[in-house]
C-alpha cells in the first residue's frame, strides 16, 4: 500500500517537474532570439528544459555536425538550407505564430555534435545513429521523445527548402508558410561594379582591350588555368559540396582519401592545381623562357652558364613536383608502381 502511495507521489512530482520544465511560446521565442538566425541551440545539457513538458508549439529539431571527423557532406548542404527555412518562416512570422491561426506556432532547434568522442546526450535520447536527421515535435504532446521524423529530400538548395516547407505544412496544418530567397546584395553590387569598370575600360582603352582579346598568351593562360581547375576536380567539389579536409580514425587531419579515386576533399583540388600549374609553368619556361633569356645574354661569356643554371633549376622543379604528383597517385591507388625516389616524402 505504501509502495503504491510512493509511486503515485513520484508520478505526480514527475508530471509537475515536466510541466515546470515546459516553455511557453513567449519563452521559446526568447530562446530563438538569442541567436542571430533564430535557431534554438539544444546541444547542451539544458535541452530538456526547452523540449520537455506540454508543448503549445511545434518544434523542428535538426541533428547534424559540421566537424570534418564525420565527413558529412549532406550536413554541410543542409546547414545553409535549414537557415533559409528558418529565415523564410520568421520573415512573415516574427513572433513565430501563424497569421491564419494564432494558436499555431513553429520554432526551430539544432543539436550539433562536435566529435565522436563527445556526443551530446540528446542524440542518445532520440536514438540518433545517422546524421543529418530532422525530428518534428508536435504541439500538444507531453512526451519529448514523441516526435515525427521528417524526410530529407534529395533535391538541393531552394528546391529542398520548398519540399521541407510542404512537409511541415502537411504535418502541422500551418498553411501560411512560404519560401523567401535571400538576395545577395554583395554579389549583385560586385557584379554591377565589375561590369561597369570593364565596359568603361573597353570604351576608354579600346586598343589595349583589342590587344588582350587577340593575345595568344592571354588565351593560353586562361585555357590552361581552366583545364587545370577541371582536372583537379573543381566541378566535383561544386556538385558534391565536399568538405575542405577530413580526419582519420585517430583524429589526425587528412587531405587525401587513401585508395579512393571516386572521392576527394576540396583541398585536393587546390593541391593538384598548384602541382599542375607549376609543372606547366616550368615546361613553358624551359621551352620558351630559357631561349628568350639566352637572347638577353647574347655575346656575353656568361650566357652558357646562365642558360645551364636556369635549365637545371627548372628541371629540378619539374622533378620535385612530378614526384609530388606520383606520390598522390600512389596514395590514391595503392598498387601504383611508379614513384620518384624518396624526394616525394617532402610532400607527405
Amino acid at each position: 500500500m505504501k509502495l503504491c502511495i510512493y509511486s503515485s507521489v513520484l508520478t505526480i512530482l514527475s508530471l509537475c517537474t515536466f510541466g515546470a520544465l515546459a516553455l511557453d511560446n513567449a519563452s521559446l521565442l526568447k530562446e530563438a532570439r538569442k541567436s542571430s538566425d533564430n535557431i534554438i541551440n539544444v546541444s547542451g545539457k539544458d535541452y530538456e528544459t526547452i523540449l520537455s513538458g506540454h508543448r503549445d508549439a511545434n518544434i523542428l529539431v535538426l541533428f547534424t555536425s559540421n566537424s570534418p571527423q564525420f565527413g558529412c557532406s549532406l550536413c554541410a548542404e543542409l546547414e545553409s538550407e535549414y537557415e533559409a527555412l528558418v529565415s523564410s518562416w520568421f520573415h512573415d512570422h516574427p513572433d513565430a505564430l501563424s497569421k491564419d491561426d494564432s494558436e499555431k506556432a513553429l520554432f526551430f532547434a539544432k543539436a550539433m555534435v562536435k566529435s565522436p568522442q563527445n556526443i551530446p546526450k540528446i542524440f542518445a535520447d532520440f536514438g540518433i545513429e545517422q546524421i543529418p536527421r530532422l525530428h518534428l515535435l508536435k504541439a500538444g504532446s507531453n512526451n519529448m521523445l514523441d516526435s515525427e521524423i521528417v524526410d530529407i529530400p534529395a533535391d538541393k538548395d531552394i528546391a529542398r527548402v520548398q519540399h521541407l516547407i510542404n512537409a511541415l505544412k502537411s504535418a502541422t496544418s500551418i498553411t501560411d508558410f512560404e519560401v523567401h530567397e535571400k538576395v545577395n546584395w554583395g554579389s549583385t553590387i560586385i557584379t554591377a561594379v565589375s561590369v561597369f569598370i570593364i565596359v568603361f575600360l573597353l570604351k576608354k582603352h579600346t586598343y589595349i582591350a583589342t590587344y588582350l582579346l587577340n593575345s595568344r598568351l592571354v588565351w593560353g593562360v586562361l585555357s590552361v588555368s581552366f583545364i587545370i581547375l577541371m582536372i583537379g576536380g573543381h566541378m566535383f567539389n561544386k556538385i558534391r559540396n565536399t568538405m575542405l579536409a577530413g580526419t582519420s580514425k585517430n583524429g589526425e587531419i587528412i587531405y587525401f582519401i587513401p585508395n579512393d579515386f571516386q572521392n576527394q576533399f576540396a583541398i585536393e583540388t587546390q593541391a593538384i592545381g598548384v602541382v599542375y600549374g607549376i609543372l606547366a609553368t616550368m615546361v613553358v619556361t624551359l621551352a620558351i623562357g630559357i631561349p628568350k633569356l639566352g637572347e638577353l645574354y647574347k655575346g656575353n661569356k656568361r650566357r652558357s652558364v646562365v642558360e645551364a643554371s636556369f635549365s637545371i633549376l627548372c628541371a629540378l622543379f619539374v622533378y620535385m613536383f612530378f614526384a609530388a604528383l606520383t606520390y598522390v597517385f600512389n596514395l590514391k591507388t595503392g598498387g601504383y608502381p611508379f614513384q620518384l625516389l624518396k624526394i616525394s616524402s617532402l610532400f607527405h
